[in-house]
């Protein structure tokens, strides 16, 4: 307001309005370069952790491949082994059937006649 007039000073007013416009302006731009800046840096974080993660994730694929592999292999090595157990179950079975044969043969042939 203006002694003189009585009213308000417009010109007064706007510069006001100008000057809080300005400060308005300049702390949304600081405002706006620091959700900048910490996006940024959280991308930035976010990225790293994810490549870690890949590298990681591929060094685990090629643990899973190794794990894979060796249990194929012991697979394969147990079915041979099986199969050589069961051939060993065979073979001992007929040593058994051959010696009892033989038993009963001598039995038969010092006991029964001999006596």
């Amino acid at each position: 307001m203006t002694a003189a007039t009585g009213g308000w000073d417009w010109h007064y007013i706007a510069a006001m309005v100008g000057t809080l416009a300005a400060l308005l302006a300049v702390y949304s731009a600081i405002l706006l370069w620091a959700v900048k800046a910490l996006l940024k840096r959280q991308s930035d974080e976010t990225a790293a952790k994810l490549l870690e993660l890949m590298e990681r994730d591929t060094s685990q694929d090629d643990e899973i491949d190794a794990v894979r592999r060796e249990l194929n292999d012991h697979k394969v090595d147990v079915a041979k082994n099986y199969i050589r157990r069961e051939d060993a179950l065979v073979y001992f079975a007929r040593f058994e059937q051959k010696v009892d044969a033989i038993w009963t043969f001598l039995h038969e042939r010092f006991n029964g006649r001999g006596s």
